[in-house]
């Protein structure tokens, strides 16, 4: 993972949140380098006045994270290893908004 992407992807899918449900806090933590078998990679913690709002907002920062956040998953077997697809670049929003 590209280090200062990420941290300013995530500062902004945070900033987003946090104005769309009226977030008094949000941390994005996601984990680099290797995790072990188990173990978390990324921890979404909100702070809204209501409950459902919280849940709402963890819920569309993971999978905006898992759509749109630049990290490369290897999984590593015993008999080799794989790279897990999961970002790309998407180029269809921009160009919808340029047509309409």
């Amino acid at each position: 993972m590209y280090q200062p992407m990420v941290e300013k992807l995530l500062h902004a899918m945070a900033q987003e949140a946090a104005t769309k449900w009226t977030c008094g806090a949000v941390r994005i933590v996601h984990a680099s380098g290797a995790v072990p078998l188990g173990q978390p990679s990324v921890v979404i913690q909100v702070l809204t006045p209501h409950r459902a709002d919280s849940f709402e907002a963890c819920r569309h920062l993971i999978e905006k994270l898992k759509r749109e956040l630049p990290i490369w998953k290897r999984e590593i077997w015993e008999r080799g290893e794989t790279f897990v697809e999961g970002w790309s670049v998407n180029t269809s929003a921009s160009t919808k908004s340029s047509t309409t």
